[in-house]
């Protein structure tokens, strides 16, 4: 039997280097010189005895190598680093090495070692599926399985789910995990740039789940398809198997219909929240594509044409009831000069999120969560933790890394602990929101005062605020709004007076912003 350089270190003697060939009786061992395939082609050899001494049988014809164990040890270091971790750049890989073999790695570039990392890379890994139910086997067979599911918190289960229009989804999940927690508020949304190339999938599903009132990612879903038969597949497989002890009673999604649907269908009795952020940049997008960003941006020279667009805006924190009634009359009360600059928005606004849409999918009264910017934040961290396409199974150890770090964060909200920090404009802008709905609902502010505060709290166009705190908001219940502050004042730019102004007997500092 001939042992390969890999499986047994050198053995060294008198400056020379030997692999063993083969073994013989009492314990003997017979050697062939280290460099037999090398560039000399030494047909030296030897026999090693019970006692571990050495006798030459035929002399060398290679020159001496002091370095031969060094440069052994050194590629060694590197195969044991891709076993470890056989999905980092192999370039990475071998500069991480030669830091600590300075000497090995002046004897051996990276090009000379390039085709035996290669070679190692490709037994440390499977191979690549040709479909996802080939993946599923292929996961769920040793080593592989043991390799790419099991983490300190639990084992992942890969589950491959058939759904109509033999489309295939794949859930990535810990059902153990799953079924320890008792969630009722959860996020949907997906991402295709961190999707792999092969098998071929459509999108990532990203599963979020708010703990103490924290999102929180708990599954992941590769789908060959988006449409309804898809996405049924795969709720109903956490309703029935994942996690059947949940009872949702909110879904913060998109507008994407089918998945909306979907939900409907496996949960009845839960509470679709479209997410605001999309809304907003949907008008958003609407007047660049009208405009044009040129023209766009200088819109925010413009106080009133602003504070009217955020007013459209701020229609979605109405209860769906009063949407309509508060469109209509918004544009009565709106100058004549901005009615005719906005028709194409005003149109469209009506022939799509009123009568189209409807206002019942696009209110978020009064839901504090009414946006999924938590789990696009989250999708842009797995771009930067995976890379753009990357391969199936270098997504595969992503996930199960990812889905530790998720279970050590919900281990930090039991204990207490908090894992997220919020911003402060972010904070404040919510209780801003909280405290007019609040106002709201005790008649303090009328649809139209709702909307004139809203105009001066959300960020869209210039993102400079109006008002400072939830006391500001009082200052709205009089007759003269701020509108007509900026009007009548000409307020050219962004100040504070300090001398409060009178209105209606009662007093209020002014801060207004273009």
């Amino acid at each position: 039997m001939f042992y390969h350089r890999r499986d047994l270190k050198p053995i060294e003697h008198e400056g020379y280097h030997y692999w063993i060939k083969s073994h013989g009786r009492g314990s003997k061992k017979y050697l062939v010189c280290k460099d037999r395939k090398g560039a000399s082609r030494c047909k030296a050899t030897a026999i090693m005895d019970s006692q571990g001494v050495i006798t030459l049988r035929r002399t060398h014809d290679c020159i001496k190598d002091p370095d031969c164990i060094l440069i052994y040890e050194f590629e060694e270091a590197i195969r044991a680093e891709i076993e470890r971790d056989p999905h980092r750049y192999s370039r990475i890989i071998y500069d991480i090495v030669a830091m600590k073999y300075p000497r090995a790695s002046i004897l051996r570039p990276f090009i000379a070692v390039k085709r035996k990392m290669k070679i190692w890379r490709t037994k440390s890994v499977p191979p690549l599926p040709q479909s996802l139910d080939d993946y599923v086997n292929l996961f769920n067979k040793q080593p592989w399985n043991e390799k790419y599911a099991s983490y300190a918190g639990g084992t992942i289960t890969v589950t491959s789910i058939r759904g109509l229009g033999r489309s295939t989804s794949v859930v990535f999940a810990d059902i153990n995990y799953l079924r320890s927690l008792n969630i009722k508020n959860f996020h949907l949304d997906a991402t295709f740039k961190v999707c792999p190339r092969r098998p071929q999938v459509l999108q990532l599903l990203t599963l979020m789940g708010r703990i103490d009132d924290t999102p929180i990612p708990i599954a992941w879903i590769l789908m060959g398809s988006k449409n309804v038969g898809a996405y049924v597949a795969v709720l109903r497989w956490f309703k029935n198997i994942g996690a059947p002890h949940w009872i949702p009673e909110t879904f913060t999604i998109d507008f994407e219909q089918a998945l909306s649907s979907a939900i409907l269908l496996t949960y009845p009795n839960t509470r679709i929240i479209r997410c605001f952020f999309h809304y907003c940049q949907c008008l958003t997008k609407y007047m660049n594509k009208c405009m044009g960003r040129r023209e766009f941006r200088k819109l925010q020279n413009w106080p009133r044409g602003v504070l009217f667009f955020r007013k459209i805006m701020g229609l979605a924190l109405l209860p769906a009831t009063e949407i309509t009634r508060a469109f209509e009359a918004l544009l009565i009360n709106t100058d004549e000069d901005i009615r005719c600059y906005f028709s194409k928005l005003i149109t469209y606004y009506r022939r799509w999120w009123i009568q189209r849409v409807g206002p019942g999918k696009f209110s978020v009264y009064p839901y504090n969560n009414r946006t999924n910017n938590a789990i696009e934040a989250y999708h842009r961290v797995l771009g930067v933790r995976m890379s753009v396409h990357p391969s199936i199974w270098q997504f595969t150890e992503k996930l199960r890394q990812l889905q530790q770090l998720t279970q050590n964060q919900v281990l930090a909200l039991n204990e207490g602990l908090s894992v997220t920090s919020p911003t402060f404009q972010s904070n404040l802008q919510s209780d801003i929101i909280s405290r007019a709905w609040e106002m709201y609902d005790h008649d303090l502010l009328d649809n139209l005062k709702f909307l004139t505060a809203i105009s001066h709290v959300l960020k869209a166009i210039g993102r400079k605020y109006l008002i400072s705190c939830c006391q500001d908001l009082d200052i709205f219940r009089n007759v003269l709004t701020f509108d007509d502050i900026v009007h009548r004042f000409n307020i050219p730019r962004l100040f504070v007076l300090d001398e409060p102004i009178q209105i209606e007997g009662e007093n209020m500092v002014l801060c207004v912003c273009m």
